[in-house]
């Protein structure tokens, strides 16, 4: 073999190489690109599902320590609450990257004399900011019942108590991002569901949270 082949060889040698080494440089960048690819579906589902869960059972009820949404939720009753007359609770928030999702839902079956000195604390909630004063709302057009309202269609927020005259019950919500938890007929009315905007908590863009 002359040294022409020799070299001719060693040229070819040198060529396979290169190739192999730009092919494993390839495989590197890919392997390197699928590990970051990975790591950030793992911090997407890290902050947006697996933040931190807050569930709370009938017995907590009026207990709103260390409630994360953006609400005081007034329009619950609290101290005066009587447990035996709750029907239904339940108590649901997780934090998230942008914002905790919860949802808080009650039925209270009231006495004569309860329903009454419910309606009355209801009718005078208000909340004063910066000097200026908001009261809640009143509306029987939002729902298939008479609501008070004290947050709606405000941050993907809704907080309302819904009145059943005949039955003594009130229904009270609270919802903060995703779907709504309430039975169906408890549900803003689909035309209005997109009306103003409106948050008793709020005042030109500002607002308190006591919770928070």
């Amino acid at each position: 073999m002359n040294v022409e082949e020799l070299g001719g060889k060693s040229l070819s040698e040198k060529r396979d190489r290169i190739k192999g080494d730009r092919f494993n440089k390839i495989g590197l960048v890919c392997i390197v690109l699928i590990v970051i690819s990975l790591l950030i579906g793992g911090f997407v589902v890290l902050f947006f599902f697996t933040g931190k869960v807050d569930i709370r059972t009938k017995s907590m009820a009026g207990n709103f320590e260390g409630f994360r949404g953006y609400s005081n939720l007034e329009i619950f009753p609290k101290e005066e609450l009587n447990q035996d007359s709750i029907a239904k609770y339940s108590y649901f928030c997780m934090d998230s990257f942008m914002d905790p999702t919860c949802k808080i839902y009650m039925e209270c079956d009231y006495t004569d004399q309860e329903f009454e000195k419910e309606i009355t604390r209801l009718k005078n909630i208000t909340a004063t900011l910066d000097g200026v004063t908001n009261s809640i709302i009143y509306n029987e057009d939002y729902f298939d019942y008479p609501a008070y309202i004290s947050m709606f269609n405000w941050s993907s927020c809704y907080e309302y108590a819904l009145i059943l005259e005949e039955e003594k019950k009130i229904v009270y919500v609270f919802v903060q991002g995703g779907s709504q938890i309430p039975p169906s007929k408890y549900r803003v009315n689909k035309e209005h569901k997109e009306a103003e905007s409106f948050s008793l908590y709020s005042v030109r863009g500002h607002f308190v949270l006591k919770y928070r």
